[in-house]
């Protein structure tokens, strides 16, 4: 079983780089030659999905409803 970043390195034949995952949920992976890696995002809903569409469509809904307040 290989996850989202697994996958997008494999499709590219490449050990390193950069992964944007943009949807449902979001995060950012990197990793460099040297073998650092950092990743930020991708720990759902509550904790942070940033610019996931859930995230999306909270800011929408709280900018409607205070709108009427």
């Amino acid at each position: 079983m290989c996850g989202e970043v697994d996958t997008a390195f494999a499709s590219v034949r490449r050990e390193w780089g950069m992964v944007t995952l943009s949807g449902t949920g979001s995060f950012v992976y990197g990793s460099t030659p040297d073998g650092q890696r950092r990743h930020f995002g991708g720990v759902g809903p509550i904790l942070g999905d940033y610019g996931s569409a859930y995230q999306i469509g909270l800011y929408g809904l709280r900018a409607a409803f205070s709108s009427r307040w």
